[in-house]
């Protein structure tokens, strides 16, 4: 009994053990975990569908419409009714039941502006749902990157710390031996001790970087992962002029308003065709079982309706107007969302030239710094330097391996951010 308890503990400690296991990722499989994940994209797909169902709804009035009618009466045989009643004067007992079939002939095409109308509708929701996903993957590429920015940050402070550790254990082996005094030592003390602030804090930030990936992600719990280095691309673009025109083309924003302006068109052309005439034909069939003698057991007719719209009181006009007004609202708005895409490519084009920039600075910045650090360890092994410039010295190729990460993914962000403007996400 007692064996198969311990066997129990340790295989739920393995268990536990495997699941803390920080799980690989690639920025691949982030994407489509995202896309497989995030509740706005579904959302955005019902909204889809439920613009679908829009267009069904304006295609149903051009069907025919069949109801079953039931109704039994109790009446004063032969009377006529004096106030109220257009239809049946005449009310008799009885017991009756029947169909009731309209369609309608001719609208003068509104319903098909209506249904045309709808569907732009829907297209502009599928455009707006590829807005909707270009959103999440432009999230998970920032988030992604940051984590790997801050995974990078804690690796180098702890290198950092490993060589400050190392370096006070050698000197405070000198300081025994009378070759270092003591406060080289404690300088080196100071220097660890910074090392372990500067790890806590990185761990700090890679800790934030995961749960900010995580809801990217579309996870509602807390996730460790590994991420894996995305291999550095350097794209030349054209003229900034060009990726303008280039973004006004592909972006889903602007294609979804163009649709609604083309919806608002529709319904400016189906208001102005609600003052043209309508046809419309009817027909009733049904069985009188039992009531009144005087009554056929079978009646049945057919008709046609011939609707023209002659007055009401303004009311089709100010529809219409209304319709045009909301169409010269969106292309306004149209113009501004162009207005504000070309100042938005632009600003993230210059920006990505300046991480670009960044980067290859930050890059010789490293180099120099490096060249420092065994400077400074050489003066200070031959006695010709002091601890505090050592110290400086590591300070400055700490700082530099941080600024290195920093604008490598700095850069990977930018030109994620600029795809994203040009549509390409």
């Amino acid at each position: 009994m007692k064996r198969t308890l311990w066997c129990a503990a340790l295989g739920l400690i393995c268990l536990t053990s495997a699941i803390a296991q920080p799980v690989p990722l690639t920025l691949q499989q982030a994407e489509a975990m995202a896309l497989a994940n995030h509740p706005r994209l579904k959302a955005a797909q019902f909204q889809v569908d439920a613009f679908g169902f829009q267009v069904d709804q304006f295609r149903a009035p051009l069907q025919p419409i069949l109801n079953g009618l039931a109704t039994a009466s109790i009446a004063d045989n032969g009377s006529r009714i004096g106030a109220g009643g257009l239809n049946a004067s005449s009310i008799f007992t009885r017991t009756g039941y029947g169909i009731n079939i309209q369609q309608l002939l001719w609208d003068s095409g509104r319903n098909r502006e209506l249904i045309a109308g709808a569907r732009a509708r829907q297209q502009s929701m599928q455009e707006m749902a590829r807005a909707h996903r270009a959103n999440v993957l432009l999230r998970v590429r920032q988030a992604y990157f940051q984590t790997l920015r801050a995974q990078k940050a804690l690796a180098v402070a702890e290198s950092t710390k490993q060589n400050r550790d190392l370096l006070f254990r050698q000197i405070s082996a000198l300081a025994e031996s009378s070759l270092r005094s003591t406060l080289d030592v404690n300088f080196a003390e100071v220097a660890v001790a910074e090392s372990d602030i500067l790890v806590a804090r990185t761990e700090n930030d890679r800790r934030v970087a995961l749960v900010d990936l995580c809801a990217a992600l579309g996870l509602t719990e807390e996730k460790d992962f590994v991420l894996t280095d995305e291999s550095l691309t350097q794209a030349a673009f054209d003229s900034v002029d060009m990726l303008v025109r280039e973004a006004a083309d592909r972006r889903p924003e602007v294609a979804a308003l163009r649709k609604q302006i083309a919806a608002a068109r529709h319904q400016v052309e189906a208001d102005r065709l609600l003052n043209h005439p309508s046809v419309s034909a009817m027909g009733v069939f049904g069985h009188i079982p039992a009531g009144d003698p005087r009554l056929r057991t079978r009646y049945g007719g057919f008709g046609v309706n011939l609707t023209i719209p002659v007055l009401n009181g303004g009311l089709n006009n100010a529809r219409r107007n209304e319709s045009s007004a909301n169409v010269s609202a969106l292309e306004q708005e149209l113009r501004d969302l162009e207005l504000r895409i070309s100042r938005e490519v632009r600003v993230a084009y210059y920006d990505l030239e300046n991480a670009l920039k960044q980067m290859q600075l930050t890059n010789k910045l490293l180099d120099r710094s490096a060249r420092v650090v065994r400077l400074a360890q050489t003066r200070y092994s031959n006695g010709l330097g002091s601890i505090v410039e050592l110290n400086q010295a590591e300070l400055s190729r700490t700082s530099a391996e941080l600024a290195d990460a920093a604008a490598r993914y700095e850069y990977q962000t930018r030109r994620a951010l600029l795809d994203f403007q040009l549509g390409g996400i």
